[in-house]
């Protein structure tokens, strides 16, 4: 696909975003506020249309840019993108048995209280 019709599409979604959701402004006391669900502005569905042209169904350069600001903004040194809160449960869990916490790590037979949610 040439730059004209990468454009072109990109154009359209952002299009598209304006006419479903409208200009997106947060107006308190009007706007709704929705507990659950995708939340997203122009500038994010353009960035999911843009991936699906890539091809791009996995972790790319966006995602990475997103941990390593993300991590910034927290003072961390790394921030970890899942997709799922069972990936993100299992990578902390992991993440608890790893040598380098020493006896503060988890071993073999140690139980783990979590919420009874968990999927």
């Amino acid at each position: 696909m040439n730059d004209e019709h990468r454009t072109r599409v990109l154009e359209e979604a952002r299009k598209h975003h304006q006419s479903v959701r409208g200009s997106g402004e947060f107006v308190p006391g009007t706007t709704e506020i929705w507990p659950s669900g995708a939340v997203l502005d122009e500038d994010d569905r353009a960035a999911l249309v843009e991936a699906a042209l890539d091809l791009r169904i996995a972790a790319g350069p966006l995602s990475k840019r997103f941990e390593s600001e993300f991590a910034r903004l927290l003072k961390r040194r790394k921030a970890h993108l899942t997709n799922s809160g069972s990936s993100a449960n299992l990578l902390a869990l992991t993440a608890y048995t790893s040598p380098q916490l020493g006896e503060r790590r988890l071993l073999p037979g140690d139980e783990v209280i979590t919420v009874a949610a968990g999927f």
